[in-house]
């Protein structure tokens, strides 16, 4: 896999064990790698030249965070996150290490988890049979009217399904199917601007 630079997938605690074998961009173990500083370490690995986010490699980015998660805090980096060198990245730990470890103490013995309430099977043959502004936009698809009808289309289902799983959810509450996904790395938690510099 050719490199353009250093991948960041999260920050840790010193001491963090390293994920599994295996995961990572390009399932390589070699490519996973632990800088420390005093007290911090980043977790990096090589960045593909072309990183662009298929489901793949978004799956493996996720895997590597769940599976550091199972073994202390951890600060997850967004999907992405590409830092020039291994310096750089150390440079990123070295000015921000007291806010990480004030995070990583936050979220120590915690999880996030994410709850979705989704509307029935059926709902969605129920909207195209019902909505009065559906069937028409996606006529339009079919016509091939274009990109906007097909954006069009999609945000009239999505705006359907929210309104028609608002009145199951009045009517007939527990309906509704729900999906809980846990434990999951504690993404909300970390600042919006924690990548390292040059990032």
């Amino acid at each position: 896999m050719d490199s353009t630079g250093v991948y960041v997938y999260a920050f840790t605690k010193a001491g963090h064990p390293p994920p599994a074998a295996g995961l990572g961009l390009g399932g390589s173990a070699a490519a996973v790698r632990l800088l420390t500083q005093p007290g911090l370490t980043a977790v990096v690995g090589v960045a593909p030249a072309h990183l662009r986010a298929p489901r793949r490699d978004l799956m493996a980015h996720r895997a590597l965070l769940e599976d550091l998660s199972l073994h202390g805090p951890v600060l997850p980096m967004r999907f992405g996150v590409v830092s020039p060198d291994d310096n750089t990245v150390l440079a990123g730990a070295v000015a921000r290490r007291d806010e990480y470890l004030a995070a990583l103490e936050r979220i120590d013995d915690r999880v996030e988890m994410n709850l979705e309430a989704m509307p029935p099977e059926d709902s969605l043959a129920d909207l195209v049979r019902e909505d009065t502004q559906v069937p028409r936009l996606r006529e339009e698809v079919h016509r091939r009217l274009g990109f906007e009808a097909g954006v069009r289309f999609c945000e009239a289902v999505a705006s359907g399904l929210r309104r028609r799983a608002r009145q199951l959810a009045a009517v007939q509450p527990g309906r509704e199917t729900l999906r809980l996904t846990v434990p999951l790395p504690c993404y909300s938690f970390v600042p919006s601007d924690a990548a390292p510099a040059g990032a």
